[in-house]
């Protein structure tokens, strides 16, 4: 049937029922486990008693699976463990980490507005892992070299060696170099045809010291992008694609190019993408989107933040609330610590914006972000798993109180003023949340802005 390993298959579908106990503690088979089972408390309490049925028993012998990318998202704090929970929003271990020098180590977490439990969450194991795939997903290359890397690194390429261990009748053997079998690594990087096309660009000369004694395919090209510049990078993934692309027309056509007609094919087809995408930079920079008022009887929060990228503690988060008229009648400008990424930068402001409106009983109002991320997940109202998820819901809580208001994306350069204000707020203390007059701390800053 195609699976590479049956037994790990397995084990993730059974570590899936345990996921829905989870996230369904109220579903009749949740219900029914949770009686005769763990009684007494959650999933994570059960013993496996001496007769237990086949089917428990099984998804039991999952948990140490799902117990290592659970992560929890704090609500109140009253069901999580607090030595033994992973719910620090930190990389390694989510938990807390006693200092040997007798030193007293602080977390601050957001916590939701709401009296909510905290409910378990999932988070992806490795974060080399989940940057590799943005390093391929997110390269300057075509879509179609993308799929070719993402079939590379899943062990799917059909080489001639893949195809005879599907026991499918072909001749094994390299299509270049006519010795070494054709494996994925060696027709990607291993094959003196490629190491001589390779020679053809200074640039890339860094990919053959590179070499991978024990490792896979994946994390060989982990280590070449890693040490590539990212315009170095699509070039090097431009050449491996058409080296498979020459394979194929060798094996199917029967046409054989030279190194130096493919050199000229792999610099031909770099230039024209690269220019290619210039162009269309050029064309989407003409455009100069303007902040538009919103309609009489309405009021427009723009909600931005920034991440300070150098510390990888801090953010500064602005919004800044105008009438019809474009005067501004309130805003947010505060500086948040202990954060990690954009994204959390972004969902604190959106909260901090309906907040604002909240405390001060400002409705209707037409809430703007420019992350597109966040607006999408804000509007799709459903049930957060992520990290945040607790965060979101004190964003969902605040927008059903507050009637008719909505949340739409808009480029961050529509709004000069909510556009600058995080950096002024990521270098100051500031703590602000007004209404009406704009506070003497930052009236002079504003002003200037408005008047630029």
């Amino acid at each position: 049937m195609g699976f590479r390993d049956l037994h790990a298959h397995n084990l993730a579908l059974l570590a899936k029922q345990g996921w829905r106990f989870l996230c369904n503690p109220t579903s009749l088979v949740a219900r029914l486990y949770g009686a005769k089972y763990f009684s007494q408390g959650d999933i994570w309490s059960s013993v496996l008693t001496s007769s237990p049925s086949a089917c428990w028993r099984g998804i039991y012998s999952s948990l140490p699976l799902l117990r290592s990318d659970i992560r929890w998202q704090v609500g109140n704090g009253a069901t999580i463990h607090a030595w033994d929970d992973p719910w620090i929003p930190r990389h390694v271990t989510f938990r807390p980490v006693i200092r040997m020098d007798g030193g007293t180590l602080w977390v601050k977490v957001y916590l939701c507005f709401p009296d909510s439990l905290g409910m378990s969450t999932w988070c992806e194991s490795g974060g080399g892992t989940s940057a590799f795939w943005k390093s391929i997903w997110f390269a300057n290359v075509p879509g179609k070299i993308k799929v070719h890397f993402w079939k590379v690194c899943s062990s799917i390429l059909p080489t001639n060696s893949q195809l005879c261990s599907r026991r499918v009748p072909i001749l094994d053997g390299c299509f270049f170099c006519n010795v070494e079998e054709e494996t994925i690594m060696h027709v990607s990087c291993e094959c003196p045809f490629v190491k001589d096309l390779l020679n053809y660009f200074p640039s890339l000369g860094i990919v053959q010291t590179l070499h991978m004694v024990h490792g896979s395919v994946r994390d060989w090209l982990a280590l070449c992008l890693g040490n590539l510049t990212k315009m170095d990078a699509s070039l090097f993934l431009i050449l491996v694609w058409f080296v498979w692309k020459e394979r194929n027309k060798r094996l199917w056509n029967g046409r054989f190019a030279s190194l130096d007609q493919l050199a000229f094919q792999v610099t031909s087809f770099y230039h024209l993408h690269m220019s290619v995408q210039a162009h269309s930079r050029r064309v989407v920079g003409r455009r100069n989107i303007q902040w538009t008022p919103p309609s009489p009887g309405w009021l427009k929060a723009n909600c931005v933040g920034i991440y300070d990228a150098s510390s990888h503690s801090g953010g500064g988060i602005v919004v800044v609330l105008k009438n019809s008229s474009g005067s501004i009648l309130g805003g947010v400008c505060s500086k948040v610590r202990w954060v990690s990424n954009l994204q959390t930068v972004e969902v604190l402001a959106c909260r901090a914006a309906c907040n604002l409106v909240d405390r001060f009983g400002l409705a209707p109002v037409a809430f703007e972000s420019d992350f597109q991320r966040v607006v999408t997940t804000i509007n799709s109202q459903g049930v957060n798993i992520s990290l945040l998820g607790r965060v979101y819901e004190d964003i969902f809580t605040m927008l059903g109180s507050l009637h008719d208001s909505y949340f739409s994306y808009i480029s961050r350069t529509a709004n000069k003023v909510a556009n600058m204000l995080p950096r002024f707020a990521l270098g100051s203390d500031f703590d602000l949340y007004w209404s009406g007059f704009v506070p003497t701390e930052i009236s002079g800053f504003i002003a200037t802005l408005c008047t630029n």
